[in-house]
Protein backbone atom coordinates (compact mmCIF):
# COMPACT_ATOMS: atom_id res chain seq x y z
CA UNK A 1 0.00 0.00 0.00
CA UNK A 2 1.14 4.00 -0.30
CA UNK A 3 -0.20 4.99 2.89
CA UNK A 4 3.19 5.07 4.38
CA UNK A 5 4.78 6.67 2.02
CA UNK A 6 4.98 10.66 3.60
CA UNK A 7 6.54 8.66 6.81
CA UNK A 8 9.68 8.69 5.44
CA UNK A 9 9.05 12.59 5.38
CA UNK A 10 9.36 13.45 8.91
CA UNK A 11 11.84 15.50 9.71
CA UNK A 12 12.78 17.37 12.84
CA UNK A 13 11.61 18.51 16.05
CA UNK A 14 8.77 19.80 14.47
CA UNK A 15 8.25 16.57 12.72
CA UNK A 16 6.25 18.32 9.90
CA UNK A 17 6.40 16.15 6.31
CA UNK A 18 8.09 17.30 3.22
CA UNK A 19 6.37 18.15 0.54
CA UNK A 20 5.66 14.71 -1.23
CA UNK A 21 2.16 14.10 -2.38
CA UNK A 22 -0.06 11.68 -4.36
CA UNK A 23 1.18 8.03 -4.89
CA UNK A 24 1.66 8.46 -8.71
CA UNK A 25 2.35 12.70 -8.94
CA UNK A 26 5.28 10.33 -7.07
CA UNK A 27 5.46 8.12 -10.07
CA UNK A 28 5.12 5.25 -6.99
CA UNK A 29 2.05 3.00 -7.13
CA UNK A 30 0.31 0.97 -4.51
CA UNK A 31 0.47 -2.59 -3.83
CA UNK A 32 -3.12 -4.56 -2.66
CA UNK A 33 -3.27 -7.33 0.07
CA UNK A 34 -1.13 -10.07 -0.46
CA UNK A 35 -2.15 -12.10 2.56
CA UNK A 36 -5.30 -14.11 1.23
CA UNK A 37 -6.78 -12.06 4.66
CA UNK A 38 -10.90 -11.50 4.18
CA UNK A 39 -12.00 -8.27 5.27
CA UNK A 40 -15.60 -8.49 6.32
CA UNK A 41 -17.27 -7.51 9.19
CA UNK A 42 -20.47 -9.26 10.82
CA UNK A 43 -22.58 -6.72 12.09
CA UNK A 44 -25.78 -8.77 13.06
CA UNK A 45 13.64 -1.74 17.47
CA UNK A 46 15.79 -0.72 20.08
CA UNK A 47 15.30 2.80 20.32
CA UNK A 48 11.79 2.48 20.83
CA UNK A 49 9.15 0.69 23.02
CA UNK A 50 6.42 -0.73 22.22
CA UNK A 51 4.84 -2.06 25.56
CA UNK A 52 1.45 -0.60 24.58
CA UNK A 53 -1.46 0.97 26.39
CA UNK A 54 -3.94 -1.47 25.31
CA UNK A 55 -3.74 -3.19 29.18
CA UNK A 56 -2.59 -6.65 27.18
CA UNK A 57 -0.25 -9.31 28.97
CA UNK A 58 3.02 -9.61 27.37
CA UNK A 59 2.85 -11.67 23.89
CA UNK A 60 4.17 -15.10 24.26
CA UNK A 61 6.73 -14.58 21.44
CA UNK A 62 7.96 -11.99 18.64
CA UNK A 63 9.34 -12.77 15.40
CA UNK A 64 13.04 -12.81 13.64
CA UNK A 65 12.90 -12.30 9.97
CA UNK A 66 16.53 -12.08 10.45
CA UNK A 67 17.46 -14.41 7.65
CA UNK A 68 16.71 -15.11 4.19
CA UNK A 69 15.51 -18.61 2.38
CA UNK A 70 18.09 -18.51 -1.02
CA UNK A 71 22.14 -17.96 -0.29
CA UNK A 72 21.93 -15.11 -2.98
CA UNK A 73 19.20 -12.53 -3.83
CA UNK A 74 17.66 -13.36 -7.10
CA UNK A 75 18.36 -10.79 -9.18
CA UNK A 76 15.59 -9.82 -11.49
CA UNK A 77 16.62 -6.79 -13.80
CA UNK A 78 18.73 -4.44 -14.29
CA UNK A 79 19.77 -1.17 -15.97
CA UNK A 80 23.32 -1.42 -15.51
CA UNK A 81 24.04 -1.99 -19.46
CA UNK A 82 20.71 0.72 -20.22
CA UNK A 83 22.21 3.99 -19.90
CA UNK A 84 19.51 6.82 -19.04
CA UNK A 85 16.98 4.15 -18.38
CA UNK A 86 15.71 3.36 -14.57
CA UNK A 87 13.73 0.93 -12.82
CA UNK A 88 11.94 1.60 -9.64
CA UNK A 89 9.19 0.81 -7.45
CA UNK A 90 8.63 -3.35 -7.63
CA UNK A 91 5.66 -4.72 -6.46
CA UNK A 92 5.24 -8.64 -5.90
CA UNK A 93 1.99 -10.31 -5.88
CA UNK A 94 0.96 -13.15 -6.05
CA UNK A 95 -1.56 -16.37 -5.61
CA UNK A 96 0.80 -18.47 -3.25
CA UNK A 97 4.36 -19.13 -2.41
CA UNK A 98 5.02 -20.62 -5.54
CA UNK A 99 3.71 -18.23 -8.18
CA UNK A 100 4.18 -15.02 -7.35
CA UNK A 101 5.06 -12.34 -10.16
CA UNK A 102 6.89 -9.11 -9.92
CA UNK A 103 5.53 -5.41 -11.35
CA UNK A 104 7.92 -2.44 -12.05
CA UNK A 105 8.12 0.84 -13.23
CA UNK A 106 10.68 1.10 -16.36
CA UNK A 107 11.45 4.49 -17.57
CA UNK A 108 14.04 5.78 -20.74
CA UNK A 109 14.30 8.80 -22.65
CA UNK A 110 13.82 6.59 -25.73
CA UNK A 111 10.59 4.03 -24.59
CA UNK A 112 9.03 6.49 -21.90
CA UNK A 113 7.53 4.92 -19.12
CA UNK A 114 6.26 1.16 -19.36
CA UNK A 115 5.04 -1.48 -16.77
CA UNK A 116 7.51 -4.38 -16.20
CA UNK A 117 6.23 -8.10 -15.51
CA UNK A 118 8.63 -10.41 -13.92
CA UNK A 119 8.19 -13.79 -13.12
CA UNK A 120 10.52 -14.90 -10.83
CA UNK A 121 10.06 -18.25 -11.64
CA UNK A 122 10.45 -17.95 -15.07
CA UNK A 123 12.63 -14.97 -16.26
CA UNK A 124 11.76 -15.89 -20.35
CA UNK A 125 7.70 -14.96 -19.33
CA UNK A 126 8.18 -10.94 -18.76
CA UNK A 127 6.40 -8.56 -20.48
CA UNK A 128 6.73 -4.97 -20.88
CA UNK A 129 3.60 -2.99 -21.70
CA UNK A 130 3.71 1.16 -22.85
CA UNK A 131 1.85 3.36 -20.24
CA UNK A 132 1.19 7.18 -19.57
CA UNK A 133 1.51 6.01 -15.78
CA UNK A 134 1.19 3.13 -13.05
CA UNK A 135 -1.55 3.81 -10.46
CA UNK A 136 -2.03 0.56 -8.29
CA UNK A 137 -1.41 -3.06 -8.53
CA UNK A 138 -3.67 -5.85 -6.53
CA UNK A 139 -4.66 -9.49 -6.49
CA UNK A 140 -7.67 -9.30 -8.57
CA UNK A 141 -9.36 -12.83 -7.97
CA UNK A 142 -7.79 -16.12 -6.28
CA UNK A 143 -5.79 -16.83 -9.98
CA UNK A 144 -5.13 -12.98 -11.61
CA UNK A 145 -3.58 -9.98 -10.32
CA UNK A 146 -4.89 -6.24 -11.82
CA UNK A 147 -2.84 -3.67 -12.84
CA UNK A 148 -4.70 0.07 -12.98
CA UNK A 149 -3.09 2.36 -15.32
CA UNK A 150 -3.39 5.67 -17.52
CA UNK A 151 -2.56 4.58 -20.95
CA UNK A 152 -2.51 7.19 -23.91
CA UNK A 153 -5.22 6.36 -26.62
CA UNK A 154 -4.72 8.81 -29.54
CA UNK A 155 -3.60 11.70 -27.21
CA UNK A 156 -6.29 11.08 -24.65
CA UNK A 157 -5.96 9.27 -21.40
CA UNK A 158 -7.81 6.47 -20.48
CA UNK A 159 -7.42 4.29 -16.98
CA UNK A 160 -7.31 0.67 -17.65
CA UNK A 161 -7.14 -2.58 -15.78
CA UNK A 162 -4.68 -4.79 -16.96
CA UNK A 163 -5.30 -8.56 -15.83
CA UNK A 164 -2.39 -11.23 -15.79
CA UNK A 165 -3.93 -14.56 -15.50
CA UNK A 166 -1.94 -17.09 -13.19
CA UNK A 167 -0.04 -19.69 -15.36
CA UNK A 168 -1.40 -17.49 -19.15
CA UNK A 169 1.51 -15.67 -20.60
CA UNK A 170 2.56 -12.17 -19.14
CA UNK A 171 2.38 -10.42 -22.95
CA UNK A 172 -1.22 -11.25 -23.08
CA UNK A 173 -3.13 -9.83 -20.64
CA UNK A 174 -7.00 -8.98 -20.28
CA UNK A 175 -7.11 -5.42 -21.19
CA UNK A 176 -10.51 -3.44 -19.66
CA UNK A 177 -11.17 0.66 -19.74
CA UNK A 178 -12.44 1.33 -16.70
CA UNK A 179 -12.49 5.37 -17.18
CA UNK A 180 -13.11 6.29 -21.00
CA UNK A 181 -10.90 9.18 -22.28
CA UNK A 182 -14.74 10.98 -21.91
CA UNK A 183 -15.21 10.65 -18.73
CA UNK A 184 -11.34 11.23 -17.39
CA UNK A 185 -10.37 14.89 -16.97
CA UNK A 186 -6.46 14.19 -16.18
CA UNK A 187 -4.95 16.46 -18.66
CA UNK A 188 -2.67 14.75 -21.41
CA UNK A 189 0.13 16.84 -20.93
CA UNK A 190 0.10 17.11 -17.42
CA UNK A 191 -1.09 13.35 -16.74
CA UNK A 192 -0.98 13.78 -12.32
CA UNK A 193 -3.63 11.44 -11.12
CA UNK A 194 -3.83 9.07 -7.57
CA UNK A 195 -6.00 6.21 -7.78
CA UNK A 196 -6.54 2.96 -6.15
CA UNK A 197 -9.10 0.24 -6.41
CA UNK A 198 -10.21 -2.66 -3.76
CA UNK A 199 -11.52 -5.55 -5.63
CA UNK A 200 -15.11 -6.54 -3.72
CA UNK A 201 -15.05 -10.26 -4.69
CA UNK A 202 -11.45 -10.95 -4.55
CA UNK A 203 -11.29 -14.55 -2.62
CA UNK A 204 -14.51 -16.24 -4.87
CA UNK A 205 -14.37 -14.17 -8.30
CA UNK A 206 -13.36 -15.93 -11.44
CA UNK A 207 -10.58 -14.27 -13.62
CA UNK A 208 -12.75 -11.50 -15.91
CA UNK A 209 -15.70 -12.12 -13.72
CA UNK A 210 -14.58 -9.33 -11.18
CA UNK A 211 -16.10 -5.77 -10.06
CA UNK A 212 -14.21 -3.33 -8.41
CA UNK A 213 -14.71 0.30 -6.19
CA UNK A 214 -11.48 2.69 -7.05
CA UNK A 215 -11.19 6.43 -5.72
CA UNK A 216 -9.44 8.90 -8.25
CA UNK A 217 -7.73 12.21 -7.87
CA UNK A 218 -7.75 14.19 -10.47
CA UNK A 219 -4.79 17.58 -11.63
CA UNK A 220 -8.14 19.87 -13.08
CA UNK A 221 -6.48 22.30 -15.92
CA UNK A 222 -7.10 25.46 -13.08
CA UNK A 223 -3.98 23.57 -11.34
CA UNK A 224 -6.41 22.03 -8.34
CA UNK A 225 -7.44 18.49 -7.31
CA UNK A 226 -10.86 16.69 -7.19
CA UNK A 227 -11.39 13.26 -5.68
CA UNK A 228 -13.78 10.92 -7.67
CA UNK A 229 -15.41 7.52 -6.89
CA UNK A 230 -16.98 4.78 -8.98
CA UNK A 231 -17.17 1.38 -9.84
CA UNK A 232 -16.73 -0.99 -12.60
CA UNK A 233 -16.99 -4.81 -13.83
CA UNK A 234 -16.52 -6.74 -17.03
CA UNK A 235 -19.50 -8.52 -16.81
CA UNK A 236 -22.29 -6.50 -14.82
CA UNK A 237 -23.12 -2.43 -14.31
CA UNK A 238 -20.30 0.01 -14.08
CA UNK A 239 -20.37 3.47 -12.54
CA UNK A 240 -18.63 6.29 -14.62
CA UNK A 241 -16.45 8.23 -11.40
CA UNK A 242 -18.30 10.77 -9.30
CA UNK A 243 -17.30 13.97 -8.32
CA UNK A 244 -16.75 13.37 -4.37
CA UNK A 245 -15.29 17.35 -3.70
CA UNK A 246 -17.46 20.04 -3.87
CA UNK A 247 -16.53 21.80 -7.06
CA UNK A 248 -16.39 24.86 -5.61
CA UNK A 249 -14.26 23.43 -2.79
CA UNK A 250 -11.53 21.75 -4.64
CA UNK A 251 -8.20 20.57 -3.20
CA UNK A 252 -4.78 21.20 -4.07
CA UNK A 253 -2.06 18.89 -4.19
CA UNK A 254 -1.32 18.96 -0.65
CA UNK A 255 -4.71 17.03 0.55
CA UNK A 256 -4.42 14.35 -1.70
CA UNK A 257 -2.46 10.63 -1.00
CA UNK A 258 -5.46 7.87 -0.85
CA UNK A 259 -4.29 5.54 2.29
CA UNK A 260 -6.39 3.25 2.22
CA UNK A 261 -9.21 1.55 0.33
CA UNK A 262 -10.76 -1.15 2.02
CA UNK A 263 -14.19 -2.50 0.70
CA UNK A 264 -16.32 -4.67 3.60
CA UNK A 265 -18.59 -7.11 1.73
CA UNK A 266 -21.36 -7.38 5.21
CA UNK A 267 -21.58 -3.45 5.14
CA UNK A 268 -21.38 -3.59 1.26
CA UNK A 269 -19.43 -0.39 1.85
CA UNK A 270 -15.95 0.79 0.85
CA UNK A 271 -14.13 2.88 3.27
CA UNK A 272 -11.32 4.71 1.79
CA UNK A 273 -8.55 6.93 3.95
CA UNK A 274 -7.15 10.28 2.52
CA UNK A 275 -4.49 11.97 4.01
CA UNK A 276 -1.95 15.04 3.04
CA UNK A 277 1.44 15.97 4.22
CA UNK A 278 0.92 17.67 7.48
CA UNK A 279 -1.01 14.83 8.47
CA UNK A 280 -4.50 15.28 8.38
CA UNK A 281 -6.62 11.79 7.99
CA UNK A 282 -10.22 11.83 6.10
CA UNK A 283 -12.28 9.20 6.20
CA UNK A 284 -15.13 8.03 2.99
CA UNK A 285 -17.86 5.48 3.24
CA UNK A 286 -19.00 4.98 0.03
CA UNK A 287 -21.23 2.24 -1.77
CA UNK A 288 -23.14 1.39 -4.67
CA UNK A 289 -25.86 4.20 -3.85
CA UNK A 290 -23.58 6.97 -3.83
CA UNK A 291 -24.39 10.24 -5.62
CA UNK A 292 -22.40 13.28 -6.61
CA UNK A 293 -22.89 15.49 -3.81
CA UNK A 294 -24.08 13.81 -1.35
CA UNK A 295 -21.27 12.38 0.53
CA UNK A 296 -18.43 14.43 2.61
CA UNK A 297 -15.24 13.00 4.04
CA UNK A 298 -15.07 12.58 7.97
CA UNK A 299 -12.16 14.29 9.49
CA UNK A 300 -10.59 11.25 11.57
CA UNK A 301 -7.50 13.78 12.96
CA UNK A 302 -4.16 14.16 12.59
CA UNK A 303 -2.53 10.93 11.92
CA UNK A 304 -1.55 8.61 8.55
CA UNK A 305 -3.58 5.63 7.95
CA UNK A 306 -1.00 2.59 7.80
CA UNK A 307 -3.48 0.07 7.04
CA UNK A 308 -7.26 -0.37 7.88
CA UNK A 309 -8.62 -4.14 7.65
CA UNK A 310 -12.02 -5.86 8.31
CA UNK A 311 -12.48 -8.86 10.62
CA UNK A 312 -15.39 -10.95 11.33
CA UNK A 313 -15.26 -8.89 15.05
CA UNK A 314 -14.50 -5.87 14.28
CA UNK A 315 -11.61 -3.85 12.38
CA UNK A 316 -7.87 -3.43 12.97
CA UNK A 317 -6.60 0.09 12.51
CA UNK A 318 -2.59 0.81 12.03
CA UNK A 319 -1.88 4.17 12.53
CA UNK A 320 0.91 6.97 12.91
CA UNK A 321 0.52 10.27 14.80
CA UNK A 322 2.91 13.06 13.36
CA UNK A 323 4.89 14.54 16.90
CA UNK A 324 8.05 14.48 18.17
CA UNK A 325 8.40 11.54 19.08
CA UNK A 326 6.45 9.80 16.95
CA UNK A 327 4.06 6.99 18.05
CA UNK A 328 2.76 4.10 16.38
CA UNK A 329 -1.20 3.37 17.45
CA UNK A 330 -2.99 -0.01 16.87
CA UNK A 331 -6.52 -1.47 17.63
CA UNK A 332 -8.89 -3.95 16.67
CA UNK A 333 -11.86 -1.61 16.67
CA UNK A 334 -15.23 -2.69 17.46
CA UNK A 335 -17.58 -2.39 14.77
CA UNK A 336 -20.07 0.49 16.66
CA UNK A 337 -16.85 2.74 16.12
CA UNK A 338 -16.82 2.71 12.79
CA UNK A 339 -17.29 5.83 11.10
CA UNK A 340 -16.85 7.13 14.49
CA UNK A 341 -13.18 6.85 16.06
CA UNK A 342 -10.41 8.95 16.43
CA UNK A 343 -6.37 8.72 16.55
CA UNK A 344 -6.98 8.65 20.40
CA UNK A 345 -8.85 5.50 20.55
CA UNK A 346 -6.09 3.53 19.38
CA UNK A 347 -3.67 2.62 22.11
CA UNK A 348 -0.39 3.23 21.44
CA UNK A 349 1.77 0.42 20.33
CA UNK A 350 5.44 1.76 20.27
CA UNK A 351 7.05 5.08 20.51
CA UNK A 352 9.92 6.11 18.23
CA UNK A 353 12.38 8.82 18.02
CA UNK A 354 12.11 9.31 14.54
CA UNK A 355 11.93 7.76 10.91
CA UNK A 356 15.48 6.53 11.26
CA UNK A 357 14.74 4.14 13.67
CA UNK A 358 11.54 2.67 11.82
CA UNK A 359 11.78 0.49 8.00
CA UNK A 360 10.05 4.35 6.59
CA UNK A 361 12.29 4.40 3.68
CA UNK A 362 9.44 3.48 0.69
CA UNK A 363 8.16 0.66 2.29
CA UNK A 364 4.53 -1.43 2.36
CA UNK A 365 2.36 -2.11 5.37
CA UNK A 366 -0.58 -3.96 5.98
CA UNK A 367 -2.21 -6.09 8.19
CA UNK A 368 -1.27 -10.11 8.34
CA UNK A 369 -4.23 -11.81 10.36
CA UNK A 370 -3.49 -10.10 13.77
CA UNK A 371 -0.25 -8.36 13.17
CA UNK A 372 0.88 -5.30 11.44
CA UNK A 373 3.90 -5.73 9.71
CA UNK A 374 5.93 -3.11 7.76
CA UNK A 375 8.95 -3.71 5.69
CA UNK A 376 10.98 -0.88 4.20
CA UNK A 377 14.16 0.85 3.77
CA UNK A 378 15.56 1.49 6.91
CA UNK A 379 19.18 3.45 8.41
CA UNK A 380 20.37 7.03 7.95
CA UNK A 381 20.93 6.24 4.66
CA UNK A 382 18.49 4.11 4.03
CA UNK A 383 20.21 1.31 2.88
CA UNK A 384 18.96 -1.62 4.77
CA UNK A 385 16.23 -3.68 5.05
CA UNK A 386 14.17 -3.39 7.62
CA UNK A 387 10.95 -4.93 9.72
CA UNK A 388 8.61 -3.92 12.27
CA UNK A 389 5.99 -5.70 13.75
CA UNK A 390 2.77 -4.59 15.87
CA UNK A 391 0.09 -6.37 16.98
CA UNK A 392 -3.84 -5.34 17.42
CA UNK A 393 -2.94 -6.02 21.31
CA UNK A 394 -0.89 -2.70 21.04
CA UNK A 395 2.25 -4.67 21.44
CA UNK A 396 5.56 -4.33 19.64
CA UNK A 397 6.32 -7.71 17.94
CA UNK A 398 9.63 -7.62 16.35
CA UNK A 399 12.07 -5.28 14.80
CA UNK A 400 15.21 -5.13 13.23
CA UNK A 401 17.36 -5.75 9.84
CA UNK A 402 18.19 -8.46 7.03
CA UNK A 403 21.43 -8.39 5.82
CA UNK A 404 21.90 -8.40 2.30
CA UNK A 405 23.06 -11.37 0.81
CA UNK A 406 24.61 -10.09 -2.76
CA UNK A 407 27.92 -8.80 -2.18
CA UNK A 408 29.11 -6.02 -4.64
CA UNK A 409 32.54 -6.08 -5.71
CA UNK A 410 34.64 -3.10 -5.33
CA UNK A 411 34.23 -1.12 -7.92
CA UNK A 412 30.30 -0.77 -6.83
CA UNK A 413 28.11 0.90 -3.98
CA UNK A 414 25.08 0.66 -2.74
CA UNK A 415 23.27 4.18 -2.69
CA UNK A 416 19.75 3.38 -1.89
CA UNK A 417 16.97 0.64 -1.73
CA UNK A 418 13.42 1.45 -2.74
CA UNK A 419 10.26 0.48 -3.60
CA UNK A 420 10.38 -2.22 -0.65
CA UNK A 421 7.50 -4.96 -1.38
CA UNK A 422 6.73 -8.16 0.18
CA UNK A 423 3.57 -10.71 0.57
CA UNK A 424 2.87 -13.37 3.16
CA UNK A 425 0.04 -15.10 1.10
CA UNK A 426 1.02 -18.72 1.21
CA UNK A 427 1.63 -18.22 5.08
CA UNK A 428 -1.84 -18.90 6.58
CA UNK A 429 -0.99 -18.98 10.27
CA UNK A 430 1.90 -15.80 9.84
CA UNK A 431 0.75 -13.97 12.80
CA UNK A 432 0.25 -17.57 15.35
CA UNK A 433 3.52 -19.22 14.04
CA UNK A 434 5.71 -17.28 11.81
CA UNK A 435 6.61 -18.31 7.83
CA UNK A 436 8.25 -17.29 4.79
CA UNK A 437 7.86 -13.78 3.08
CA UNK A 438 8.31 -13.08 -0.60
CA UNK A 439 10.46 -9.70 -0.95
CA UNK A 440 11.49 -7.81 -3.86
CA UNK A 441 12.64 -4.06 -3.47
CA UNK A 442 14.77 -2.24 -6.43
CA UNK A 443 18.49 -0.75 -5.49
CA UNK A 444 20.56 1.99 -6.85
CA UNK A 445 23.93 1.06 -7.30
CA UNK A 446 26.89 3.22 -8.96
CA UNK A 447 29.93 1.58 -10.36
CA UNK A 448 32.67 3.95 -10.74
CA UNK A 449 30.18 6.90 -10.02
CA UNK A 450 27.74 5.84 -12.72
CA UNK A 451 24.16 4.94 -11.14
CA UNK A 452 22.48 2.15 -12.10
CA UNK A 453 18.92 0.28 -11.07
CA UNK A 454 18.71 -3.41 -9.72
CA UNK A 455 15.46 -5.50 -8.92
CA UNK A 456 16.04 -8.25 -6.18
CA UNK A 457 13.96 -10.92 -5.56
CA UNK A 458 13.91 -13.25 -2.55
CA UNK A 459 12.23 -14.90 0.62
CA UNK A 460 12.61 -13.95 4.05
CA UNK A 461 12.38 -16.13 6.91
CA UNK A 462 10.12 -15.23 9.90
CA UNK A 463 10.79 -17.75 12.89
CA UNK A 464 8.82 -17.23 16.18
CA UNK A 465 11.07 -16.84 19.12
CA UNK A 466 10.14 -16.77 22.85
CA UNK A 467 9.79 -13.40 24.34
CA UNK A 468 10.34 -14.92 27.64
CA UNK A 469 6.52 -15.79 29.15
Amino acid sequence: MSAFLRLAGLAGAGAMLLAAACTSILGKFTAGPGTGGGSGIATTGSTGHGGGTGGAPPAPFKFDCSNWKSPAHQQLATTEMAQGATLDHPRVVASDQDHPLVFARQTSAAAGMSLLVLNPNDLTNTAKVSVRDILSVKRLTPKSTGALVLFDAQGKLEMRMLEFIDGQPAAMPGVYTVVSANDLAVLPNDPRANADFVPKDEGTAAPGMWSIDYLLTEHQADGKFVERYGHYSPVGAAMPPILLTDATVMLTSSDIEIEDVTYLPVLKKTYAYIGNPMGTLREYALDDGTTAGQVKARTVGNALMMDFAGRTNGFLVGLAEIGAPLDIRTTLMPVAKLGAFKPSDVPIAGTFAGTADLPAGDPTIRWVGDVLVMIGGQGVKGTDIGYLMFDSSSRQRGAGTAPFTVMLDATKTRTSVHGVSWSAIGSPNFDKIGGDVMVTWAETQTKNNVGYDVIYFDRLKCATVSNGG
